[in-house]
């Protein structure tokens, strides 16, 4: 397997960009075994308990014994050793429905990115299931050895979360614990707070808002309900059905609009077709708000510079470091705009306790990411950051 890797590494790195300079290999620091006697499982214990962890961690490499291995990894990752990882590796379930195949394809390009890149072994199982049934009796039922288990679960399926049952640590990248219910303490979870970047989006809008949403979705119309009773003005709701192609209906000489601002909570293309079609019937509203459902770099080219004019987009991604950038480069990720790899990125990064991301501006409150919060203005070419002022709608 690490064959194959290192194959796949040499061949696309001749084709990486050029703008990515090739990261140089990260010291490695060993603790040397000078003791020629063997220590068994029972002497390691032994070892833990009388305190002398460097004995420890120079004999443990033998050892296939689980508590022992999770032992190893925690002073490993305490002494600065994650990167000589000798006895055993991180062993990652990614779990999902076989209609959320390619779901998986996006996390393990992002795992298998910074684990190369943090020097790290790994062990990445996906496993494909006929129905939730199935993928809950199995997590339930199976008594793994997983250091945590990654489940993308779509919004429409959170209730599925109610049935877990299993003491193996579970990250969900797609929900936020504030949309859902849970009290397993084994189950994490890192989506975006979408709450909190509309809260963040409402408090600078001192008009009428028009909100958007797509009549058939779960999460659109939970956020459009959110949205409605939050906002201090009057709203005005436009249902879009998701076969729609021509918003004359809606658009056309329709005053309202252009005395509100415009919430979107519908997916790219649809908002794509509704801000082309607002230019071409003269609609400019005071101002255009998006969660991140919006944030995607093909925003731009489904619209012209004209129909972005005053959007402004929340979102929850954090910057992430050039060399992990180039890592994911060379798999086809880009995880500045993947939700679900960067989340799983973060989710690894922060569970598993890597030092690289304890001094990073995310925090685990109460089993839930925390992730800050930044808004963002899209230009002719690109999205910007934009500060708000204090106390006022306008930008």
């Amino acid at each position: 397997m690490k064959k194959l890797i290192a194959l796949l590494l040499i061949s696309l790195s001749l084709f990486a960009s050029g703008k990515f300079l090739s990261p140089l290999p990260l010291p490695k620091t060993y603790f040397i075994d000078l003791d020629i006697n063997r220590c068994d499982d029972y002497c390691l214990q032994g070892l833990l308990n009388d305190g002398e962890i460097f004995s420890f961690l120079a004999k443990a490499k033998e050892s296939s014994d689980p508590d022992i291995q999770k032992e190893y990894k925690k002073y490993a990752l305490l002494f600065h050793l994650s990167q000589t990882r000798s006895i055993s590796s991180f062993h990652i379930l990614v779990a999902l429905q076989k209609s959320l195949t390619p779901f998986g394809n996006s996390i393990n390009k992002s795992l298998l990115a910074y684990f190369l890149k943090q020097g790290f072994d790994f062990d990445i199982e996906t496993m494909s299931f006929p129905s939730s049934d199935a993928m809950i009796t199995y997590l339930n039922e199976t008594n793994s050895t997983f250091d945590l288990v990654i489940l993308p679960l779509p919004y429409a399926q959170k209730d599925i979360i109610t049935r877990l049952h299993t003491d193996t640590p579970i990250f969900i990248p797609t929900l936020n614990q504030a949309m859902v219910q849970s009290e397993n303490e084994h189950i994490f979870f890192g989506g975006p707070d979408y709450y909190a970047q509309l809260e963040t989006l409402l408090s600078y809008i001192d008009g009428n808002l028009s909100i958007f949403y797509l009549e058939k979705s779960s999460l659109s119309k939970d956020l459009t309900d959110f949205a409605a009773t939050h906002i201090a003005t009057d709203s005005k709701l436009y249902p879009i059905d998701e076969k729609i192609q021509n918003m004359k209906q809606i658009l056309y000489e329709n005053e309202d609009l252009n005395e509100s601002s415009v919430l979107f909570n519908t997916p790219l293309v649809k908002t794509a077709l509704a801000l082309s079609q607002m230019t071409y019937y003269d609609i400019e509203p005071e101002m255009k708000i998006s969660t991140q459902i919006n944030y995607n770099p093909r925003l731009f080219s489904l619209t012209q510079p004209k129909d972005r004019e005053n959007f402004y987009i929340a979102i929850s991604f954090h910057p992430i470091q050039p060399d992990l950038e180039a890592y994911n480069a060379l798999f086809d990720s880009n995880i500045n705009y993947d939700w679900l790899g960067y989340a799983s990125y973060m989710g690894v990064a922060t569970l598993l306790n890597s030092q690289e991301e304890k001094n990073a501006n995310i925090k685990v409150v109460d089993h839930q990411i925390l992730y800050p919060i930044r808004i963002l203005k899209t230009t002719k070419y690109r999205f910007i950051d934009q500060t708000l002022p204090e106390n006022s709608a306008e930008f």
